[in-house]
């Protein structure tokens, strides 16, 4: 099994009722999930439920967890601990206090990258010295037999940043970016790395490319590098 995922990104869903359902006066379920609730096969993941009254207070009243999809999604009761098996696909699970339900979360549990790959060339020439710029994204894609895999996390990162520090930069003006990729597991933005202008411009840079799990971890063969070259 692996580490519980940290998410920063989070969403809050609110389930209430006309009907108190514990003698606590429970009216509500706060259900706290992550933005983007996709893991892969043998993953784990929390889930935060607190019960609420009628003021929007939390009530000291236990919290517990089902799974409509239990050979897909295993949700631990009381402890919000969600884990996955070996199957893929789409399943919901739901929080409860007595007769009181929260709304339908969907959970994605997408196939896991097998590696991330250099589909391109490992050096790219780009031309015109005042606007050069190489745009990145078709050069990676993560596999898995039979295909790409989605909703997977690839950062490029400027090898040598200290001797580039300024003289290339990514869109949005760092010497990193991260990009999703779609269905293909091609990222779904171009990645574009420029010169900047008015500097001593530098013949060539190398990048490095890494692709991260649902877990936040490497995805193997993440560390590719491949060489960007100014004419």
């Amino acid at each position: 099994m692996r580490q519980f995922r940290h998410v920063a990104a989070m969403l809050g869903v609110l389930a209430c009722s006309d009907v108190t359902s514990t003698g606590n006066g429970v009216i509500a379920i706060q259900v706290i999930v992550p933005a983007d609730a996709a893991v892969e096969p043998g993953d784990t993941l929390i889930l935060v439920a607190q019960a609420l009254d009628k003021n929007g207070d939390v009530v000291n009243e236990p919290v517990y967890w089902r799974s409509r999809d239990p050979n897909l999604l295993t949700m631990v009761d009381s402890i919000g601990l969600l884990t996955t098996d070996s199957l893929t696909g789409a399943g919901e699970v739901q929080a409860y206090v007595g007769s009181l339900l929260s709304p339908l979360i969907p959970i994605t549990v997408h196939p896991p990258s097998d590696t991330l790959a250099l589909v391109g060339p490992d050096t790219m020439t780009v031309s015109d010295a005042d606007t050069a710029s190489a745009t990145l994204d078709a050069a990676v894609q993560t596999l898995n037999p039979p295909g790409g895999v989605p909703s997977t996390s690839i950062s490029y990162v400027v090898f040598d940043s200290l001797a580039s520090l300024g003289l290339v930069h990514f869109q949005g003006g760092g010497m990193s970016v991260r990009a999703e990729t779609g269905s293909d597991g091609r990222p779904l933005v171009a990645v574009t790395l420029r010169r900047t202008n008015g500097v001593v411009q530098p013949d060539s840079v190398i990048v490095e490319v890494f692709a991260f799990r649902p877990s936040q971890a490497a995805v193997p063969g993440s560390g590719q590098r491949f060489i960007v070259r100014f004419q």
